[in-house]
Parts: structure tokens; sequence; C-alpha cells
């Protein structure tokens, strides 16, 4: 995933939603690398370039339901520094945020429901967008509680109607059997 500009779609549903951050999804390593994570607050978006956290955004849930599986879509474009993400439900409720943010996808691959990068000397997971220094480790890091159904990574920035058109595909299905 060393791609400049990415959109990464996934589909959730959180079974149990604690103070801990829940891994969602992950690349890179704590020096260069990006995290999805999920506590009480809401989702939260770190990540980080040259071992300095240069992302931490927290996108409330409030006003979503979350009985149901919600797609979360975010991108980060390297060529232009930019973060956006998008949150709806299967209701339609949605909320979105942007930030400017030099963020580097690191080398490690990616990972989903926990971290992968490994651990480092002081036994901490080398979480990507972490950062190696001891005040940027997020706390009570665990692995992701309830169900990823979709996970599609694009090599390119989703504008608003792809992504529309990419919720539709999967909210909107025709029942089995027709109609």
């Amino acid at each position: 995933y060393q791609y400049p500009d990415m959109t990464v779609e996934i589909w959730l549903r959180p079974s149990e939603i604690t103070a801990d951050h829940q891994v969602i999804f992950e690349t890179g390593g704590g020096q260069n690398g990006i995290a999805a994570l999920l506590n009480e607050n809401g989702l939260r978006f770190i990540g980080s370039a040259a071992n300095a956290r240069t992302l931490d955004v927290v996108v409330p849930l409030s006003g979503l339901t979350l009985t149901d599986f919600i797609q979360v879509v975010f991108s980060t474009s390297a060529d232009n520094d930019t973060f956006d993400v998008s949150v709806k439900d299967t209701f339609g409720n949605s909320t979105t945020a942007s930030e400017s943010a030099n963020v580097i996808l690191g080398g490690n691959g990616a990972v989903l429901f926990s971290y992968g990068s490994g651990g480092i000397a002081n036994g901490d997971n080398n979480l990507g967008g972490r950062t190696e220094l001891p005040d940027q480790t997020p706390a009570g890091l665990t692995g992701f509680l309830g169900e990823i159904a979709i996970v599609n990574i694009y090599e390119s920035i989703l504008d608003s109607s792809e992504i529309t058109a990419a919720f539709k595909n999967v909210a909107t299905a025709a029942p089995a059997g027709g109609a």
C-alpha cells in the first residue's frame, strides 16, 4: 500500500465500543503509517511521517445507527497532503471530516482487526501512525470487537459521487429472489 493517493472503504459493525482504542485498520509502522481506531469517542485516525504524528482526527459517531453495518471511507493523498473521511450508516445518516496532513503509509503492509507491524524494544506495539515516542501511544490498544464485511482499497481518491455509488452498491442491494 505505497500508493501516493489511496482510498480505503471498510464496512463494519461494532459489537462493543469501549474506552480502549480498537484497531480496525493499520498500515505502515510507528514511524510512517496510518491507523483507523474505534473507541467511545468515535473513530480516530492517526498518521505519522518520519516519526512525527502528523494526523490525529476523531470523527464522533453520535447520530449514526450502529446496529447495522456502517460504511467508513477514508483517503489520503501524499501528493496534496490531504486526509478525508466519510462515515455513513444504512439509514443515510452521515458525518465527514477533512484535514491537511502529511502521512506516509510505510512499508509493513496492512492489517485488519489488530495491529500487525510488530513490537518495538520496550514491548509496545508498533501501530501504524503511532510513532515510537512514548507520549504518542493511544491508550488501551486492542483488537476490533465486531465484524468487518467489506474492505476495498483504491489506488486513487474517490470523490463524493463515487463514495455514494459504492454505498448504494451495498446498502441498496435487491432482495434475494427478486421483487
